[in-house]
């Protein structure tokens, strides 16, 4: 009896000893917060004010405001004049997300623990993930000159805590910030710009978080045209087929026999030589069927469509670019999939300029 008499009075005196961590709040405020964990042994520092306890015997990092959740405890720190620097003995069993709320803590050894929440991101290398831009949403319908358009996306961002901007980049050499709206990290942006030139244009958006982590994504081209009777595009006879132009043979070079001409008919392109290609050695014969866009702008004709070819069902897209001054061709084809069948400048964007010489002729104005 009196071995469990001892044994409870023991416990019950360890639990009264252990210190209960009463919150003083207002009582403690620390600045200049550097918490480094990416490091071996983990390291931090902080200057303070405010402190009312005694000496500081203990410094820990905490996910809720109090000592028993204490993930990275320092038992040494060395702290004087304001200012609190040292090493953790233990570190964070997990890397702080950049979006959680974390507690800085000092105990002065009695009863009073001083705390103070602490943003994610001021741990340096804070684990945050960038936001995922979906699929902007704009008309692929060519468009005329000084007419507005509208770009829309959504994005999504597993840091509900995160706030964004936004940058629209219209390939015009105009870059505006879009309106963000947006619930728990995530929401949709939207923007609209008015093209002054004729010319094929990219447009990526850009969604950054506010831990300066972004996602992009790109309209691959947008058709801007400036409708005037004189407007022509056509080329033709002949030119030397680029090793790896020919997807399934990028070995196999030969000559390419094609043609096309195309004017502006009112605000509309019409067709006076449909768009064709022969490349005899790949047999390849490809002939256009209709025309999505035709611009023409400082001396380069761009023109897209769908087509056939032959030997093979379905509907093929095409897109053709020529400059008169250089007297270059580029030629691209693709399956329905988007995979390139042919390109004489595979993997260029779709607005670079052409680079194969021709022999005939190219008209661009």
């Amino acid at each position: 009896m009196f071995k469990k008499l001892s044994a409870f009075l023991f416990a019950f005196i360890a639990f009264l000893a252990f210190p209960f961590m009463a919150i003083a709040s207002g009582d403690f405020t620390a600045s200049n917060v550097a918490i480094n964990l990416t490091v071996g042994p983990a390291t931090y520092s902080f200057d303070y004010s405010g402190y009312a306890g005694g000496t500081v015997t203990k410094v820990y990092i905490s996910k809720a405001n109090d000592e028993f959740n204490a993930s990275a405890v320092s038992n040494s720190p060395t702290c004087s004049a304001g200012h609190c620097s040292g090493v953790f003995d233990q570190g964070l069993a997990a890397f702080p997300s950049c979006s959680d709320t974390y507690w800085l803590n000092i105990f002065d050894g009695s009863t009073n623990n001083f705390s103070q929440p602490l943003s994610g991101s001021t741990f340096a290398g804070c684990s945050n993930v960038a936001p995922i831009v979906g699929t902007i949403s704009l008309s692929t319908n060519p468009i005329q000159v000084n007419n507005s358009i509208t770009a829309s996306a959504s994005f999504t961002d597993t840091n509900a805590a995160d706030t964004h901007t936004a940058s629209w980049n219209w390939g015009d050499g105009n870059t505006t910030t879009g309106t963000v709206t947006e619930s728990n990290g995530s929401g949709s942006v939207s923007n609209s710009h008015t093209y002054t030139t004729a010319g094929v244009y990219p447009i990526t958006l850009t969604v950054t978080d506010n831990n300066g982590a972004s996602g992009s994504q790109t309209f691959k081209q947008l058709s801007v045209y400036n409708p005037t009777a004189q407007g022509l595009f056509s080329a033709g006879q002949k030119y030397t087929s680029p090793t790896g132009a020919y997807l399934q043979n990028t070995n196999l070079t030969g000559t390419v026999r094609f043609g096309l001409s195309y004017k502006y008919q009112g605000t509309m392109p019409a067709d006076n030589r449909q768009f064709s290609m022969d490349f005899n050695e790949a047999n390849l014969h490809f002939n256009a069927t209709s025309i999505s866009s035709l611009v023409i702008s400082n001396g380069i004709g761009t023109l897209t469509g769908s087509g056939t070819l032959s030997g093979y069902s379905g509907s093929y897209n095409f897109l053709v670019t020529g400059s008169e001054s250089a007297k270059t061709i580029r030629i691209q084809i693709k399956d329905s999939s988007n995979n390139v069948i042919y390109d004489t400048q595979p993997g260029a964007s779709d607005t670079a300029t052409p680079t194969t010489s021709v022999t005939g002729q190219v008209l661009a104005h």
